[in-house]
């Protein structure tokens, strides 16, 4: 990775996110006319309420990748299980494990489940102002520390990499919770349910963890499944 200082173990690093909610973003998502003209009224009102509200964030460590196994790697004296990640982490010495949220000032507009065409609606909100936010922090990652090829893996995405691995994560990140307002759960999902987390790092090759995931529908999908990966990187 050029350009990334990983001669001290410095805190992780807060970065905050202008917040962009697009109306055609919003009312893409609903798409049965009879129900647009009511729909797009109550869209209105709540771009207005969440545009005051919302202060996605961003928060960041560069950290150094100290030892590797066929099973794993240790980052900052952490251990990271995974196949996956320690074959892709093979040529690089510096990751950077991130968190982003669209944070919890959207779940905290007075919006009752109950009032459910309400509720839903701010949740695509929510949805568009998260997708929004990981586009800026990591082309902010990209842009500050030059990284060209730039590869992001998530714990859970894949089964080499489970939804555990949460915890090691949060703990190369420190307190989330006082820095940008997010909690990892005793079940390990995050509080706000709008935000992710990772590990990013520069690669030489153009690689995907969506190649390894079997979630044909998933709204995210960056790559097309490829068995022959699965093999490469889990054996």
């Amino acid at each position: 990775m050029t350009g990334a200082n990983t001669t001290s173990r410095k805190e992780a690093e807060r970065i905050d996110i202008p917040a962009e909610i697009p109306r055609e973003d919003v009312l893409a998502e609903f798409k049965q006319e009879r129900t647009r003209a009511k729909v797009e009224t109550i869209v209105d009102d709540l771009i207005d309420m969440a545009a005051e509200a919302a202060r996605p964030k961003g928060l960041f460590r560069v950290c150094r990748v100290e030892e590797r196994d066929r099973d794993g790697v240790v980052v900052d004296g952490v251990r990271l299980t995974s196949r996956v990640l320690s074959k892709n982490l093979s040529d690089t010495c510096t990751v950077i494990p991130e968190l982003v949220t669209c944070g919890r000032e959207l779940d905290e507009l007075p919006i009752s489940p109950k009032d459910f065409i309400r509720y839903y609606c701010l949740d695509v909100i929510k949805t568009v102002v998260m997708f929004h936010a990981t586009e800026y922090f990591f082309n902010y990652l990209k842009d500050t520390f030059n990284l060209t090829e730039m590869v992001h893996l998530h714990p859970g995405e894949f089964g080499d990499w489970p939804i555990t691995e949460q915890a090691p994560l949060f703990q190369l990140l420190g307190d989330t919770e006082a820095s940008i307002g997010v909690k990892l759960t005793s079940s390990l999902t995050l509080q706000p349910v709008k935000s992710g987390s990772g590990l990013v790092f520069s690669s030489d090759h153009s690689f995907e963890s969506c190649q390894l995931c079997l979630q044909a529908n998933c709204p995210g999908r960056r790559k097309p499944y490829n068995p022959r990966l699965v093999k490469q990187f889990t054996e």
